[in-house]
């Protein structure tokens, strides 16, 4: 059935050249209508309900891009294509934002125009096939008996068999196993598609390899409680459990076309009873985190995944290089840090790991004076590890470089304080060294920029710092005055006590007071 065009622009010739002088019949579509202005082409739209609406973005009434925000909220399936003097991006954005087709210059090009309605009309047809083919399957979905199977399985999975009760209903005791499927790298803006789209695809291949299996769809992961095949041995329908979820998997990537989608899939040990579900189902969840190291896409079974304790990774060689601007050093040490996160294969480590640094970055690189802020979404939801860490890498680098180029010296020196105070030898020729200047220079800079010299503001900083120990640690006086630099701590007290006007034991207790009266009242 053809498809029908309404043309909408407030120039006569144009509106009539459209409407005659093209030949649709190539593209299967037909001219039901044309408006000489927006609000009349907002009024036709509502009447006619054309499939496909051809508009000019300059008229008076109503704009294209105003239709376009139409169609979008009230008409999300009429197909728009906008037409336009000028080349604009803040026109080419504004039409992204609302799902137009296509945006075509004038003076226009017959032949670029067929190709739009064209590509408007594979959309149409891709839609209709699409949702027929939901229909479909949203029909058997709602068989009642499977739906109230499936939702009691997957409650004996979280809960075990005692969330039954006293309901008339038997766990069925054909041995299965869990698959877990996991999407990273998924572009935000086809997120909903995708994930019906994997759904569609797992069921499919699932039902054309005879795998009777029962569907918890999140926005993370979708898990698949599958009937291990009749007949043949545990392994053996594992392993073409194993092999049915891989094709899945290739089939999804190739027609999404997305290259840096990672998709993974992990296969527990089966199960034979209730009590054997819950256990697989738990073993699932708690290891799925960790295909967040994956780059590659795959199916595994469970135990292929390395099982390594959790442990810290330091970061102080990286921030050190970051600081001084030493961009080389700073690779190697990243790169070394992120390869021992990564071999740890505990995904709130790398996560935590990964957010410090860019805080650090984020913090050196303001003090150098950038501008430059790490950018907190990259357009793709789930990333994984490999992501993460390219974009954490990007990042320090262009920090480190600004700090290499930069010729604020004093912002410079700042920096180097947060990182040198504790050690005794650090001072201003010490600085001055790491950065090529001297010292006296150096001296003459920061008391301008800060009406202070240096000694004192270093001073200052190791002050500050075991305030904060004598706060939050029980560590010795001793031990404070080795921390933030001082030669002992005999010498520590005075200073202390000529900053605070108490010694650091009185500090300590003054502290402890205050919090027993707090929790007293």
């Amino acid at each position: 059935m053809s498809k029908t065009i309404l043309v909408i622009d407030d120039e006569p010739l144009i509106a009539a050249g459209l409407s005659e002088k093209i030949d649709w019949r190539p593209v299967d579509c037909r001219i039901v209508g044309t408006a000489t202005n927006g609000a009349d082409g907002l009024r036709m739209i509502g009447e006619l309900s054309p499939d496909i609406a051809i508009s000019d973005i300059v008229m008076p009434g109503y704009s294209g891009i105003e239709l376009a925000e139409h169609c979008f909220r009230e008409h999300p399936r009429i197909k728009l294509i906008l037409l336009s003097a000028h080349s604009e991006f803040e026109y080419a954005r504004q039409a992204i934002r609302y799902n137009v087709v296509e945006y075509v210059l004038k003076p226009i090009d017959s032949g670029k125009l067929l190709a739009a309605v064209g590509k408007a009309v594979s959309l149409l047809e891709e839609e209709s096939r699409l949702s027929s083919h939901m229909l479909r399957l949203e029909s058997a979905a709602e068989d009642a008996q499977r739906h109230l199977s499936s939702s009691i399985l997957f409650e004996v999975a979280r809960h075990g068999e005692g969330v039954l009760g006293e309901k008339e209903y038997e766990v069925p005791e054909r041995p299965g196993v869990v698959l877990c499927v996991r999407l990273y790298n998924i572009r935000r803006e086809t997120a909903d598609g995708v994930r019906l789209a994997a759904r569609d695809t797992f069921r499919s291949r699932l039902a054309e390899d005879g795998v009777e299996s029962y569907l918890e769809s999140r926005s993370e992961e979708m898990v698949f409680l599958c009937c291990l095949p009749e007949r043949v041995d545990h392994e053996t329908g594992r392993k073409r459990l194993l092999r049915s979820a891989g094709q899945a998997l290739d089939t999804l990537c190739r027609d999404l076309g997305q290259e840096a989608l990672v998709g993974v899939c992990l296969l527990s040990r089966p199960y034979r009873d209730a009590a054997g579900l819950r256990a697989r189902y738990r073993e699932c969840m708690e290891a799925a985190p960790a295909t967040f190291f994956r780059r590659q896409s795959g199916a595994l079974p469970l135990e292929a995944l390395p099982q390594v304790p959790a442990e810290t990774v330091g970061y102080a060689d990286i921030l050190h290089h970051l600081r001084n601007g030493n961009t080389e050093p700073l690779l190697t040490a990243l790169r070394k840090a992120l390869g021992e996160v990564e071999a740890l294969g505990d995904r709130d480590t790398a996560v935590s790991f990964l957010k410090d640094l860019y805080r650090h970055a984020s913090a050196a690189g303001s003090k150098a004076g950038m501008s430059l802020r790490p950018v907190g979404a990259s357009g793709c939801l789930f990333e994984n590890f490999a992501r993460k860490s390219r974009e954490v890498e990007d990042y320090l680098v262009a920090v480190c470089k600004y700090i290499a180029s930069s010729n604020d010296f004093v912002s410079r020196l700042e920096l180097l304080v947060e990182e040198n105070y504790g050690n005794r030898a650090f001072g201003l020729t010490a600085a001055a060294d790491m950065m090529g200047i001297s010292s006296s220079y150096l001296s003459r800079l920061f008391k301008k920029k800060n009406d202070q010299n240096f000694i004192g503001y270093l001073l200052n900083k190791r002050i500050e710092r075991a305030k904060y120990l004598l706060e939050t640690t029980t560590l010795r006086n001793r031990q404070i005055a080795e921390r933030v630099g001082f030669d002992s701590d005999h010498y520590f007290g005075q200073v202390f006590k000529k900053h605070c006007g108490v010694t650091p034991g009185q500090y300590r207790a003054t502290l402890t007071e205050n919090k027993d009266n707090h929790t007293d009242k």
